[in-house]
């Protein structure tokens, strides 16, 4: 993609796949189709969720909207995924 591009153009010469993880779709609108394995080893689902919060509290620090969220902390995995406690203040 070109520096500052949105989005990729059948135009355009492109060099590498073209899914969600190589352009800036939501994933909300992917409808690309990943290979999910689910996760039974209890410690490996603690270190998965630990690193998951860690990540996205640095995210949001360097972001600068650790101030209007809810700091997040791994607690277990319900229904298949992780429950992370997501919650922010809009502005």
């Amino acid at each position: 993609m070109l520096p500052h591009s949105k989005g990729s153009s059948l135009l355009r010469e492109w060099k590498g796949p073209r899914n969600c993880n190589s352009l800036p779709i939501p994933w909300d609108y992917c409808l690309c189709q990943y290979e999910k394995e689910d996760v039974k080893d209890e410690a490996l689902e603690m270190k998965l969720g630990t690193f998951i919060a860690r990540k996205l509290n640095e995210f949001l620090e360097n972001e600068g909207f650790a101030s209007k969220c809810t700091k997040q902390h791994y607690d277990e995995v319900t229904a298949g995924h992780a429950d992370t406690r997501f919650f922010c203040v809009s502005a």
